[in-house]
């Protein structure tokens, strides 16, 4: 799939067959890695995505963030992206600079 940066991590977004009941899953050792459950839609694989990188900021600088507050941050931030798609795209944009369309 990917590679993505948090702080200076590189982290591997693995898609690969995951138990019945774990749609993805962010592990720190020996190596960052987010694996993700290959017979997800695209749309619940982005948003399991979206979860896993929380999990991810919440391990890598140790914020007291629950289970639940990262479903939170997940599900709120998925729908807002949903509901905001040409704003979110500006926004990435801006941070990204000319040089975004390059880059994917």
């Amino acid at each position: 799939m990917n590679n993505i940066n948090i702080g200076p991590y590189d982290i591997f977004i693995n898609k690969t067959r995951l138990d019945d009941d774990t749609f993805g899953e962010y592990s720190p050792f020996p190596h960052p890695v987010i694996h993700v459950d290959d017979r997800l839609s695209p749309k619940i694989e982005s948003c399991t995505v979206l979860h896993e990188i929380f999990e991810a900021i919440t391990d890598i600088y140790e914020l007291p963030l629950t289970e639940c507050h990262i479903r939170v941050l997940e599900a709120t931030l998925a729908q807002v992206i949903k509901s905001n798609p040409k704003y979110f795209q500006t926004l990435v944009n801006d941070i990204c600079g000319d040089t975004f369309d390059q880059k994917i």
